[in-house]
C-alpha cells in the first residue's frame, strides 16, 4: 500500500488530492439522490474546500464555510425582498457579504465562496422555491462528508515535512555563520562581508515562512 501511495505521489496524485476528489464526488452523489437537487454543486464545492491536511483544519474550514454560506444566503434573501438583481444589488450583496466575512476573520477562500453563494441566491432564490435552503443543506452535507473522509482515510502526517524543513534551514543558517566568520577573519578588503550568503538565507527564511506551518493536533 505504501509503495502504491509513493508511486501515485510521484505522479502528482497525492492522497490529499484523491481524498478531495472522492469527497467531492460522493457529496454530489448523496446530494443529488437524497436532496433531489437538480444542480447540487454546493455540496462538492464545500467538500473540496473542507478537505485539509489535518482533521482539525477540516473541521475549522467546515465550520467557517457553513457559517459563511448561511450568512450569505440570509443576506441575499433579506435584500432580495427589496432589490431585484441588477448592477447595484450585485455590488451591494457581494460587498456586504465579503465585508462581514472579513470582519469575522474567515479564510480568504471562504470569503470568496460567501460572495458566490450570495450572488447565486440573489439571482435564483426568489424564482425557485426552496433554493436558498437547499444550498445550506448541500453545504452542510459536503462539509460533513469531507471531514469524515479526512478522518477515516489515513490523515496526513505533516510532522516529517516540518522536521525536514527545520533541519534544512538550520544547516543553511550554520553554513552562513561559518562563511561569515571566515570572511571576517580574512585579510580580504571586501566591504560587504557575506552579503550574498545573508541575502540567500533571508530569502530562504521568507519562503519558508510562507509555506511552512506547524501542524495542528487532530
Amino acid at each position: 500500500m505504501v509503495k502504491v501511495l509513493n508511486i501515485l505521489d510521484k505522479m502528482g496524485l497525492t492522497l490529499q488530492i484523491v481524498k478531495t476528489a472522492f469527497a467531492a464526488s460522493l457529496s454530489w452523489f448523496i446530494a443529488s439522490t437524497l436532496l433531489q437537487s437538480e444542480y447540487p454543486y454546493f455540496a462538492p464545492i464545500a467538500a473540496i474546500i473542507t478537505v485539509q491536511v489535518t482533521v482539525l483544519d477540516s473541521v475549522n474550514k467546515a465550520t467557517q464555510r457553513i457559517v459563511g454560506i448561511i450568512g450569505g444566503v440570509f443576506l441575499s434573501m433579506l435584500l432580495g425582498h427589496w432589490l431585484s438583481i441588477n448592477t447595484f444589488s450585485i455590488f451591494l450583496v457581494i460587498m456586504l457579504g465579503m465585508g462581514i466575512s472579513k470582519a469575522l476573520r474567515m479564510n480568504p477562500q471562504i470569503i470568496s465562496q460567501v460572495a458566490i453563494s450570495s450572488l447565486l441566491v440573489l439571482a435564483f432564490g426568489h424564482t425557485e422555491e426552496g433554493y436558498a435552503f437547499e444550498r445550506i443543506a448541500e453545504t452542510v452535507l459536503g462539509s460533513g462528508i469531507a471531514v469524515i473522509i479526512n478522518a477515516l482515510i489515513v490523515p496526513q502526517n505533516a510532522i516529517p515535512d516540518v522536521e525536514r524543513s527545520v533541519v534544512r534551514y538550520s544547516r543553511l543558517s550554520a553554513d552562513t555563520l561559518v562563511s561569515l566568520s571566515r570572511l571576517i577573519d580574512s585579510s580580504s578588503k571586501r566591504k560587504q562581508f557575506g552579503r550574498a550568503e545573508v541575502d540567500a538565507l533571508s530569502g530562504s527564511q521568507l519562503t519558508a515562512g510562507k509555506h511552512l506551518t506547524w501542524p495542528s493536533k487532530a
